[in-house]
């Protein structure tokens, strides 16, 4: 078993979890994979289901075309638009509200 942690632990583990898959299926890695988890941490509840989905999430991630940086970017910069439009429609109405008094 390696002492590594983070970033190296995950790539560690997500190789072995690739050999496992090579040498034999899908369910087969994701099913060791959760009893390993679970044998770990009593109270993960992780099932092979769960293995699946982060191993889907990995591959992915690993063809390097994923930027969460840029979308949290986009996601405050329309949210900054949606507060600026909100704030430009009560000055509006603040000052529609002034000129009837």
């Amino acid at each position: 078993m390696t002492e590594s942690t983070g970033t190296g632990r995950t790539l560690h583990e997500m190789s072995a979890y690739t050999n496992l898959e090579n040498e034999y299926d899908a369910d087969v890695a994701n099913t060791v994979t959760a009893k390993a988890i679970n044998r770990a941490h009593k109270d993960a509840h992780v099932t092979p289901t769960d293995v699946g989905s982060w191993a889907k999430v990995n591959r992915i991630m690993a063809r390097g075309e994923v930027d969460i940086e840029k979308e949290t970017q986009i996601l405050n910069e329309k949210a900054k638009e949606s507060a600026d439009q909100m704030l430009s429609s009560i000055m509006s109405t603040s000052q529609e509200e002034e000129t009837e008094k």
